[in-house]
Order: C-alpha cells, then structure tokens, then sequence
C-alpha cells in the first residue's frame, strides 16, 4: 500500500529492529498527530473568546499578545573595544594578541554583536584558540 520503495525501507527497519510493521508506523503516526493536536489545541486557545459573565463578576481575561521588548540593536566593532583582561586570563590566552586577532576577525568579516565582550569570550574558548595556537599562554619556567 505504501509503494515498493517505502515498503523496502519499512521491511529494512522492522527487521533491524524485531518489530512488526504496524509497530513501526504506530509510532510514527501517533508522532505526527501529537503535533497536529498540539497545533490545534494552541490555535483553538488563541481563538477562543471568553465570555464576561455579570454573576461571575470577573473580568474577561486578556488574550492579546504582548508587545516584545525592543531588542538591542546589534553594532559593528567599536573603535575603543577592550575587552577585560579576566577573560583571556580564564581563557589561558596572552591578552594582547587575542584581542588583535579578534579584532583583524571582526572588522574582516564585518561581525555585528549586540555585546562585544560575550562575543568576544565565545572566541577566546573557541575559534580563536583553535585557529591561531600562537595565542596560547606559554608557561613560564621556574627558575631553580
């Protein structure tokens, strides 16, 4: 009923897996009418009008949405950017040359971001470290 090549393909899982097809596609009918109620159930509370009753004496609840927050806008890389000196310390990074390569990544490629020193930690313990190694603290030696 369901064409040679799903019929293959649900032959192939079921005997993967030692079920029965009817197990098989239960599951996944039952996943997609989850969704679709689910979708039904938020369309049918957004909808629903509720009646103002005068012997209840309760006012009728508010079902318009609410107006978002403005977000922040985010900002190209501000001239003066220097981010804080805990965040390449944290990182394990020389401070300096983090921030040179950070900032060569940042005007290059045009980044925006609404907090630059976020963006900027994301960095330091990822891409930074991973693409440029040279940014590594170096251990310093004890002397004897």
């Amino acid at each position: 009923m369901l064409g040679e090549h799903p019929n293959a393909i649900l032959d192939e899982y079921c005997e993967l897996y030692g079920i029965q097809p009817s197990a098989a596609i239960n599951v996944l009918i039952m996943d997609v009418l989850r969704k679709r109620l689910a979708g039904a159930r938020h369309f049918f509370e957004m909808n629903t009008i509720n009646v103002y009753s005068r012997a209840s004496k309760e006012p009728p609840k508010n079902t318009a949405k609410k107006k978002a927050s403005p977000r922040k806008q985010k900002t190209s890389l501000p001239d003066d950017f220097d981010p804080p000196r805990a965040i390449s310390e944290e990182a394990k990074v020389d401070h300096e040359k983090a921030v040179r390569f950070f900032k060569a990544q940042a005007e290059a490629k045009d980044y925006k971001y609404v907090d630059w020193n976020k963006a900027f930690a994301l960095a330091v313990n990822g891409y930074l470290l991973a693409n440029f190694p040279q940014i590594a603290e170096v251990p310093k030696i004890k002397n004897l």
